[in-house]
């Protein structure tokens, strides 16, 4: 039952092959990892071993022109190994671009092209494409994140509902339909709270849900089904549609279930396996967390919290609009080792990992590939001043 679609067609695949008395068709594997990490399916069972076979036929060289070139294209062709973080930061933005930003038969000329200079002229088109859906995505972001903090000072309530203009192509303004979800996510990432991204439109509106752990976001919205003109998704993800005489009165449903399922809720956590210091994971735990890889939903990737303050060397904001924080952490003790940290999305918090500083942080260790020299770098989710 925790198939996804993906799985499914593999199995399907398996069952006409062993029916017409040839082989097994494995690389089509590397396709069901694809489509299972994109699909967020839960790793365990049937799911864990479509991926981990697929990303090791992957590693040991795909059979697909379009995916190699997709991954020259991705920047992932040093060397290092693919992962599910490599699949669902990396691979799959680019082959769901098309669909976002254009025409999704890109991707599909891709995955099935064997002409590797074809590969590689379709592999261009979905990174320029990936470039767009980032530069709107960040737009719609900015957008949302104003309103919210006009409208209630950057504390919003449970459930985040935001609106942006029609999308209108023939100028590029507004919110496109296809980064939606991508908003949404954003909004989720920022506040640990569901949130709502709507397109309005002349007379019926487009909308994307996101949601956290614990919140059934899809059965909040079905329970209005009669206001709406479509809808689907998951627990966690789900779409619909609605004229706009009906959107009052469904976000104001969506406002009411939000705040009764949040009513008791506290701060904000940060699941973690155990406190230790970045020197003893690397040396005791590291390759122990490596074989338990693949990681995704139902198998989170272990993190960790430093057993110790780290003195904060260098703080800087990178990315688009400065949204990520870079720090250069120095762990006490015995040889003060130097550590490289990335915090995704926690840019906005840099003042309080002021150089010279310390810190605690909620982290995971993986290894980062920079000019094929491999180094240790802490994934920091979350950090507290000391």
């Amino acid at each position: 039952e925790d198939l996804t679609g993906a799985g499914l067609a593999y199995k399907l695949m398996q069952a006409v092959y062993a029916g017409a008395g040839r082989e097994e068709p494995r690389h089509l594997l590397e396709l069901a990892a694809l489509g299972t990490v994109g699909d967020v399916g839960a790793m365990k069972g049937e799911n864990r071993y479509f991926v981990s076979e697929g990303l090791r036929l992957m590693n040991a060289g795909t059979s697909f022109a379009g995916l190699r070139a997709l991954i020259e294209v991705s920047g992932l062709g040093d060397g290092r190994e693919l992962d599910t973080d490599s699949l669902s930061f990396q691979i799959i933005p680019r082959l769901n671009a098309a669909g976002r930003m254009a025409d999704p038969g890109v991707s599909l000329d891709l995955l099935t092209t064997s002409d590797p200079r074809r590969a590689r002229e379709l592999a261009k088109k979905l990174d320029g494409y990936n470039r767009d859906r980032r530069i709107l995505t960040d737009e719609g972001v900015e957008q949302a994140l104003a309103q919210i903090r006009n409208r209630w000072g950057g504390a919003p309530p449970p459930g985040v509902i935001m609106v942006g203009e029609r999308w209108r192509p023939e100028v590029k303004e507004g919110w496109r339909p296809g980064v939606l979800g991508l908003i949404a996510s954003r909004l989720v990432d920022t506040y640990g709270k569901p949130a709502i991204a709507v397109s309005i439109g002349l007379e019926t509106s487009r909308a994307s849900a996101r949601s956290v752990e614990g919140f059934d976001i899809v059965s909040a919205i079905e329970a209005r089904s009669d206001l709406l003109l479509h809808f689907g998704g998951h627990a966690q993800a789900a779409g619909f549609g609605a004229r706009n005489e009906n959107l009052r009165e469904l976000f104001a449903h969506f406002a009411a279930v939000s705040d009764d399922a949040f009513a008791d809720a506290g701060e904000a956590t940060v699941a973690l396996d155990m406190r230790a210091s970045p020197s003893f994971v690397e040396s005791d735990l590291y390759d122990f967390t490596r074989r338990m890889m693949p990681y995704g939903a139902g198998c989170p990737q272990p993190k960790f919290a430093s057993s110790a303050p780290l003195e904060v060397v260098e703080s800087r904001t990178v990315g688009a609009g400065g949204r990520h924080l870079k720090l250069r952490l120095r762990e006490g003790g015995e040889g003060r080792k130097f550590w490289d940290a990335i915090a995704f999305g926690l840019g906005a918090r840099a003042d309080e990992a002021p150089v010279g500083g310390e810190i605690e942080i909620a982290y995971s260790m993986e290894p980062n590939v920079w000019n094929g020299r491999v180094t240790m770098q802490l994934v920091t989710e979350d950090f507290r001043a000391v």
